[in-house]
């Protein structure tokens, strides 16, 4: 079985509140590596090879740093008490801090990435956030035309259309901006 891999958030996937131009989080560092060092989230957090199936909300903000082992959630420090998307999961309550552990890429059938932040108190939903993410690699397996499609959606309304990724797209970051959203959750 072939698997094709997408890195989308090795270099930093951040989030920039733009009519301040703060950045509300960031996930790694623009260092085209995927450390796992276990010293902290965010901008340190470690990049752990994938599972290989999807799991539901609402995911483990302690999930651990090795390998297979993390899940399709992420959470930066914070109060999760609302339930997003209707589904009826149990929210994970108080994040005392980020999550040390990130899953590195897309893989085979799964296909989600989820992460969970809260807005700053300044927010407005007349603001711009905008969403930057650099695509690491293409696992390439001799194909031809290899590619992986990348749509964003926040908190279920989709911000971002499907953008391919081809070679020509590896490291040049990616680039999405919307406004009038008030809602907490990020998918990839």
């Amino acid at each position: 079985m072939q698997r094709l891999f997408f890195s989308a958030i090795t270099s930093p996937l951040v989030l920039v509140l733009s009519a301040q131009a703060a950045t509300v989080w960031q996930l790694g560092l623009d260092d085209n590596a995927w450390p796992v060092d276990g010293v902290g989230g965010g901008p340190a957090a470690d990049f752990v090879v994938e599972s290989t199936s999807s799991n539901p909300l609402p995911g483990d903000p302690l999930s651990p740093s090795i390998n297979y082992q993390a899940d399709d959630d992420y959470y930066f420090a914070g109060l999760y008490s609302k339930v997003l998307d209707g589904s009826g999961y149990t929210p994970v309550g108080v994040v005392a801090s980020d999550e040390i552990a990130a899953e590195r890429a897309f893989s085979g059938v799964d296909n989600s990435l989820r992460y969970h932040f809260n807005l700053p108190s300044v927010f407005d939903p007349a603001n711009l956030l905008s969403v930057t993410f650099d695509a690491y690699n293409l696992h390439d397996y001799g194909g031809f035309d290899l590619r992986y499609g990348v749509e964003i959606w926040f908190n279920g309304i989709q911000v971002m259309n499907e953008v391919i990724i081809r070679r020509a797209e590896i490291r040049t970051g990616v680039r999405e901006g919307w406004s009038g959203v008030r809602e907490y959750l990020l998918c990839l």
